[in-house]
């Protein structure tokens, strides 16, 4: 018995497609495309997003610190006919409120004060004695120009001038 053996061939190998064999819009063998995929854009609109927080957090910064350095006038000042008057006086000045109280034996009287800080304002009381009479309140600001006023008249009467 002779001995045969049985090779077999391994199978041709398909000849090589050319770009031309491939018809436009399919892609070719193996289902890769030749065009790249397309970028994300949600990055970019993150990013442009993240610059425009931190541009207005800046921008809110300066403004804050430059208003708390502005220095503002405080004019308060008392008119009227009455007699021994009880003046109180407070004022917001480096985050700090002081107050001070003092009493006017004849009208008019008046202050002037410069502060600087972020928190402003304060108020302006007038309390008049046993004798009665009219006092008028004032306060003025530079920051706005505005003045406030309020009138006691009368025995132990009072007026307050708020919101500076």
């Amino acid at each position: 018995m002779s001995e045969t053996s049985s090779r077999q061939d391994p199978p041709p190998e398909p000849a090589p497609q050319t770009a031309a064999a491939t018809p436009p819009g399919v892609p070719p063998p193996g289902g890769h495309h030749l065009t790249p995929p397309p970028r994300r854009k949600w990055p970019w609109i993150v990013a442009a997003l993240a610059v425009l927080i931190v541009g207005g957090i800046v921008a809110l910064a300066v403004a804050a610190h430059h208003q708390a350095t502005q220095p503002v006038t405080v004019r308060y000042s008392v008119t009227g006919n009455a007699h021994s008057v009880g003046i109180a006086y407070s004022t917001w000045d480096n985050q700090t409120i002081s107050t001070t109280k003092v009493t006017a034996p004849a009208l008019p009287w008046a202050r002037q004060l410069t502060t600087t800080g972020f928190v402003r304002g304060g108020s302006l009381t007038v309390t008049l004695g046993a004798s009665g009479g009219t006092a008028t309140c004032s306060v003025t600001t530079s920051e706005n120009n505005k003045t406030y006023t309020a009138t006691a008249t009368g025995p132990f009467a009072s007026a307050q001038c708020l919101g500076f």
